[in-house]
């Protein structure tokens, strides 16, 4: 039998049409503090949360890529209504911002959880603009001396002070307003003053949903939404 994520009771937010918690027809379903992508903490090393429903095992590795200390955080949890089977879920934390990486993988386990150990790299698959900042991610799963290919990403942009200006021609945008609630960045495009337009608003603690829009003289249109990240700071203090 095959399992998917959306088969599982209380998929994670960033997979599901809304950040939201929402019931289905078949029942309530446990609204949990955190998006269940999220660590309750982060950590330098494996060890296990627990609560009242859920017991969570997770394992962190920290590398650096393009001078950027990046820590990528695993996170096993049981599938409640399936027994044997396990759920992995995979966020990239560095500097005060937390996300989501891949789609969550199900998987079903007869070894414990603790006892697992990955393989997880980054390599430069092409040159990129700027420079140094586009990477492929793969995390291997080792158990029994046989390893399991889990995450994969391809475009994984990230890095320590890019050097932005080197990409010609360039147009950058420059903030012009700040609200509780929105940030206003003001560009040139094709000669037309464009409005780019982030949003943002809490779903529980830390953790935030972001939206860009952009305008131009009364036209615009949504660029991304629901974009789930945790931060440890306030998203005023975070700048495109």
């Amino acid at each position: 039998m095959s399992l998917y994520p959306s088969d599982f009771d209380d998929p994670s937010p960033a997979y599901t049409p809304t950040p939201l918690w929402v019931p289905n027809a078949h029942g309530s379903r446990r609204l949990p503090t955190l998006p269940r992508h999220f660590a309750a903490r982060s950590i330098d090393s494996t060890s296990s949360t627990s609560s009242s429903d859920v017991q969570k095992v997770i394992h962190a590795y920290s590398l650096i890529a393009g001078s950027a200390e990046l820590q990528f955080i695993i996170t096993i949890e049981p599938a409640l209504e399936f027994p044997g089977h396990h759920l992995f879920f995979l966020t990239l934390k560095t500097g005060a911002a937390e996300r989501p990486l891949c789609q969550p993988v199900a998987l079903k386990l007869q070894v414990e959880p603790r006892e697992l150990t990955f393989s997880v790299f980054v390599f430069p698959p092409k040159t990129s603009l700027p420079q140094g900042c586009l990477w492929s991610l793969r995390v291997w799963l080792r158990s029994n001396e046989i390893d399991h290919r889990l995450f994969s990403d391809d475009r994984l942009w990230i890095g320590k002070d890019p050097d932005f200006y080197s990409i010609e021609d360039a147009s950058f945008a420059r903030l012009r307003e700040s609200r509780p609630d929105m940030q206003v960045y003001k560009t040139v495009l094709g000669r037309t003053l464009i409005d780019l337009i982030v949003r943002w608003r809490r779903i529980s603690n830390k953790v935030y949903s972001v939206s860009l829009d952009y305008d131009a003289s009364g036209v615009g249109r949504t660029l991304f939404t629901d974009f789930i990240v945790r931060l440890d700071c306030p998203p005023q203090d975070v700048g495109p």
